[in-house]
């Protein structure tokens, strides 16, 4: 079976009453590497440009390095491409998520089961990659423990600051916690790592999206198997429906943050955890 990666647009258009909008469908293209295609995150920037990444058995940008590599692809407000970028080893290499800058720089994250940029730690490693306006590969950030570590979200603050989120079964930031912790690196532009957060329950706990704000928030969604608050700290506030507001123990990025947790779905809950 091969699969294609593909992109969407929608525009909104105004309808015949004031009160209601409609979706048109502008554009779709779809990219075809000659194997099999997963396009897994999307981003636009400032300048109307869209971007996808996810892994291809083909060849979107040169000849496969190996298995699966990761790629990104940048499209302008046409739906014309304007270039692929193939990022890999000879094992496999998956983008799970990409962001875009106001300056045109784009970042991918995902994990790598080779040697990205260094020696592979253990099992699959966590990356973060940053290309620039033309698709020049600027720098690349291979990252781990012994154990399993994926980074599936990533973020700019607009300020310089790249967020990627994800999960480790290993000692990232401290002991784990147990099972699969989520964690948070923050890097500055120039690829150099900031701080590392984990946070983690004797469950499985999965950072799987991040986004910034221009007041220097910082949010985390992912999902747990555990309670991941302090039942001690739950806030003074009402319910609204299943979703509770509660306060979690420490600081994520030395100061006070707060999450949220709704379900439960399939034995775990989904979470969302802010940094103030």
């Amino acid at each position: 079976m091969v699969v294609r990666a593909w992109i969407v647009t929608a525009s909104l258009a105004l309808c015949c009453t004031a009160s209601a909008y409609g979706q048109s469908l502008e554009w779709t293209r779809q990219l075809d590497g000659g194997g099999n295609d997963n396009g897994w995150a999307v981003s636009t920037d400032g300048f109307g440009s869209v971007y996808i990444s996810g892994y291809t058995t083909g060849e979107f940008d040169g000849e496969n390095a190996g298995s699966e590599d990761a790629f990104v692809s940048k499209f302008d407000v046409s739906g014309e491409l304007q270039w692929s970028r193939q990022l890999g080893t000879n094992s496999i290499d998956e983008s799970l998520g990409v962001a875009a800058d106001e300056l045109g720089n784009v970042y991918i994250s995902g994990r790598t089961f080779g040697d990205l940029n260094g020696t592979n730690l253990g099992s699959d490693d966590a990356f973060l990659s940053k290309l620039g306006e033309d698709g020049t590969l600027l720098w690349t950030r291979q990252f781990g423990t012994n154990e399993s570590d994926e980074a599936y979200g990533v973020a700019v603050d607009g300020i310089g600051g790249i967020y990627v989120s994800g999960t480790t079964e290993g000692d990232l930031d401290g002991s784990n916690s147990g099972g699969q912790d989520a964690f948070l690196v923050k890097y500055n532009a120039d690829g150099i790592p900031q701080w590392t957060r984990r946070f983690g329950t004797t469950a499985d706990d999965i950072g799987f999206g991040v986004s910034a704000d221009v007041l220097g928030g910082i949010f985390v969604a992912g999902w747990t198997g555990g309670g991941l608050v302090d039942t001690t700290q739950v806030m003074a506030m009402p319910s609204c429906g299943s979703l509770t507001p509660m306060a979690l123990s420490s600081g994520l990025v030395g100061r006070g943050f707060w999450g949220h947790r709704r379900g439960p779905r399939s034995g775990g809950r989904r979470f969302l955890v802010a940094s103030t």
